[in-house]
């Protein structure tokens, strides 16, 4: 089981979903002290590595809107809602 501070999910959160679909375990530690587990759940759907999801920073920028999306426009940008 890796060690894993709440710093590294947050910057390595792909990283971490890779490698909780091929099985990794991971002890979550938040100022040096455990607060709890993350372990790949054998039931759920696998996320393709082609999802518009990690597309999201690049829609984000290159669109030609100067304002931020909202979670509907967003939506329909990735999904096509």
């Amino acid at each position: 089981m890796k060690t894993l501070s709440m710093l590294d999910l947050r910057q390595q959160s792909r990283e971490v979903i890779d490698g909780l679909r091929h099985g990794e375990h991971y002890q979550l530690t938040y100022r040096g002290k455990v607060v709890g587990k993350l372990s790949p759940d054998g039931g759920a759907t696998q996320i393709q590595s082609d999802d518009p999801i990690y597309r999201l920073a690049e829609i984000s920028e290159s669109g030609s809107t100067p304002t931020p999306l909202t979670n509907e426009e967003a939506d329909r940008l990735i999904y096509g809602y």
